[in-house]
């Protein structure tokens, strides 16, 4: 906003800095803001390394953050931002992970939008407002297969694990690259769950589901074979992934 969002208030006038003159800018009618990212010149979904933002005037620590997410919808990381030091400051929070695996962050500005009468804490006001600067990331890339999609599928039965790929079952054996996602699908009712048994290599366990197309998908990012098998029937139930 060239006002200096006097123009949706005029007490917001001298109450932010911009860390790059200028423009600053925040959501309309929320303080929150989805990112996600495009390979560039296409409409495929991208994925990148790392993600930071410049926020003006954070007076309350944790009033403000950044969440990053996979392809999946995984939560990778939530980073709250500090207050700023000295009067209208800045502060800088951001992420960088060992490859290109974030799909979608969202950031939260503050305790409340801007609108026409709230005013922040420093002008005596009951909010903590923030607003953002600059954002800073690399290049989008493809995910898996394109769009980083599941590369292996694993039925869930009654009572197996069997690869889609290779027939595999108790255990279901699949091999994949490293950043390639597997996703396990219930074929019918039945209660069971993905439990990770591997020492050191182990992967988040998902609870317990029951109802046919029920699915569960993890992204692999580092090498390893991973083991699992069902919480409910435990050695009955089991698979491997292979991650290379």
């Amino acid at each position: 906003d060239s006002s200096a969002f006097a123009s949706v208030n005029a007490g917001l006038a001298d109450q932010f800095k911009a860390f790059s003159p200028k423009k600053l800018f925040m959501a309309v009618g929320s303080n929150q803001v989805e990112v996600d990212f495009k390979v560039v010149g296409t409409t495929t979904n991208g994925l990148v390394k790392g993600f930071w933002v410049v926020f003006s005037d954070v007076d309350r620590a944790a009033s403000t953050r950044v969440e990053y997410f996979d392809a999946n919808g995984v939560e990778l990381a939530s980073i709250p931002s500090p207050a700023h030091l000295g009067a209208q400051g800045f502060t800088f929070v951001g992420a960088v992970f060992d490859s290109a695996i974030v799909a979608r962050v969202l950031i939260t500005s503050g305790e409340a939008a801007l609108d026409a009468t709230t005013q922040d804490l420093s002008a005596d006001g009951t909010k903590d407002l923030v607003v953002m600067d600059d954002f800073v990331y690399g290049e989008p890339q493809p995910g898996v297969g394109g769009g980083g999609g599941s590369v292996a599928q694993v039925i869930v039965g009654n009572i197996f694990f069997r690869s889609a790929h290779n027939g595999s079952q108790n255990p279901a054996v699949d091999t994949i690259a490293a950043g390639s996602s597997v996703t396990w699908t219930w074929n019918a009712a039945g209660s069971h769950s993905i439990q990770s048994t591997g020492i050191p290599d182990i992967f988040r366990n998902s609870v317990v589901m029951a109802r046919a197309n029920d699915s569960y998908t993890v992204t692999f990012r580092t090498p390893g074979t991973y083991t699992y098998d069902c919480a409910v029937h435990g050695s009955a139930m089991t698979g491997r992934i292979v991650v290379q």
